[in-house]
């Protein structure tokens, strides 16, 4: 692509990508719960965005919808152009509109990793997060899948992120940008400072904050 990135450029996961992304849990219905009303205009947002505004970062997660995002994703922009970057997130699960809870059992989310590379597409996630901490799986189990699946040579994800204490909880460390951390829900790993938020147990499932 030879458009100008709008806001300028910044490097995550070691691509260089626009400094202004496209969020897209709201190419949903209402309650971010199954399509949106008019499917083939939020292709046209998607494909807009990329291709006449030049944005080459696209944020989704496998719980917007649940799914959906991911299939708009690749229904608008596959084959994806070698500039984008796709960041999606797991971790999460919807048991109906504007409900969420954390889920971040070894087993669902190596499930989960795997579904989203197929929805997409794609032999390779370039980022997945950790979309929310669960407060009833150790935290070293939930990062520790994410780093397994990469240890074993799947090339799932471009960067590795460090643990440190932090508080009552820990902290992502990390050049730019790294794979486990969240970007607007509940307890995150801070993206650019490394920091936490507090962190509140949450068992059950819970309206969107």
């Amino acid at each position: 692509m030879s458009l100008t990135p709008p806001g300028g450029t910044i490097t995550i996961a070691g691509k260089t990508v626009s400094r202004l992304g496209l969020g897209t849990m709201r190419l949903t219905g209402q309650g971010t719960w199954g399509d949106p009303d008019d499917r083939h205009q939020a292709i046209r947002v998607l494909r807009h965005a990329v291709h006449t505004h030049g944005i080459t970062h696209i944020d989704t997660a496998d719980a917007y919808g649940p799914h959906t995002c991911e299939h708009l994703i690749r229904d608008a922009l596959y084959p994806y152009p070698d500039d984008v970057l796709i960041a999606t997130k797991v971790g999460m699960v919807r048991p109906a509109p504007n409900m969420w809870a954390p889920h971040g059992h070894p087993v669902y989310l190596r499930a989960s990793v795997e579904a989203s590379l197929r929805r997409l597409d794609t032999d390779r996630l370039d980022l997945c997060y950790l979309h929310r901490i669960d407060p009833e799986v150790p935290l070293a189990d939930q990062l520790g899948t994410l780093q397994a699946m990469q240890d074993e040579g799947k090339p799932v994800f471009r960067q590795s992120t460090t643990l440190r204490p932090s508080r009552s909880t820990a902290a992502a460390t990390k050049p730019s940008y790294g794979p486990f951390s969240s970007r607007s829900h509940g307890p995150r790993l801070g993206r650019v400072t490394g920091s936490v938020a507090p962190e509140t147990s949450q068992s059950s499932a819970q309206p969107m904050m």
